[in-house]
């Protein structure tokens, strides 16, 4: 009986550490879904000769990789495992900035280059991270940030 008591204790302290976990390494997955798109979307600028869009639907909770003519991510075929929408879950929070204005979408160019940008994932108790778009070779770079230990 009193091992069962002691083990409950565990288990009930254990849990706020386990979803933390479980929480920052959906935050990490996120971002390198991101980058992954935002990878995608320079490649199909370079191979397909033409300005492609990669787009934050906010509202839709995903991002996706389109024309420069598209609008957002509804038109975006589901099953294209390149381009096609990925979800965002929905405690995670995504922040794109171009010149320190927030926007929606980043473009990359035919000539291997690309507006210079910046997307940040996080959740409030998560690491932040920080994908940086290089404008003059679109090099997508990942970046993440700790937390400070509580002291």
């Amino acid at each position: 009986m009193v091992v069962a008591a002691v083990l409950a204790v565990v288990m009930v302290s254990a849990v706020p550490h386990l979803q933390r976990g479980w929480v920052s390494a959906q935050t990490e997955r996120t971002a390198f879904q991101v980058a992954q798109s935002l990878r995608a979307a320079r490649t199909l600028a370079i191979t397909g000769t033409r300005m492609v869009d990669w787009i934050w639907d906010g509202e839709g909770r995903r991002v996706c990789v389109g024309s420069s003519e598209a609008v957002d991510c509804a038109a975006a075929d589901p099953h294209d495992r390149l381009a096609g929408p990925r979800r965002v879950p929905s405690p995670l929070r995504l922040a794109v900035t171009h010149d320190g204005q927030a926007v929606s979408r980043v473009r990359f160019f035919p000539d291997g280059t690309s507006q210079s940008s910046t997307v940040v994932v996080n959740d409030a108790a998560s690491p932040r991270y920080t994908i940086v778009i290089d404008g003059s070779t679109s090099q997508v770079a990942v970046h993440a940030a700790t937390l400070a230990s509580p002291r």
